[in-house]
């Protein structure tokens, strides 16, 4: 899997998703892909879900952020 993954050179162990996090990722990636594959499709409805699944992708990434740079993120 590459949620998460990839480690940064000289960075924390710190930077890297826990594994609950990319769980709930890989939850929310399902979740899309069942989402745009019901019928019925309406723009407007679409768009809300989409950003919505941003919402949460920032949401996810503030954690990390908060967990590197608490000072900053808090």
């Amino acid at each position: 899997d590459s949620v998460g993954d990839a480690p940064l050179r000289g960075a924390s162990p710190d930077v890297a998703m826990t594994e609950d996090e990319k769980i709930a990722m890989k939850l929310l990636s399902s979740f899309w892909n069942a989402y745009v594959n019901l019928p019925d499709f309406d723009s407007h409805d679409h768009q809300q879900v989409l950003q919505s699944v941003h919402a949460i992708q920032g949401v996810m990434a503030v954690r990390v952020a908060r967990r590197v740079n608490p000072e900053i993120w808090r």
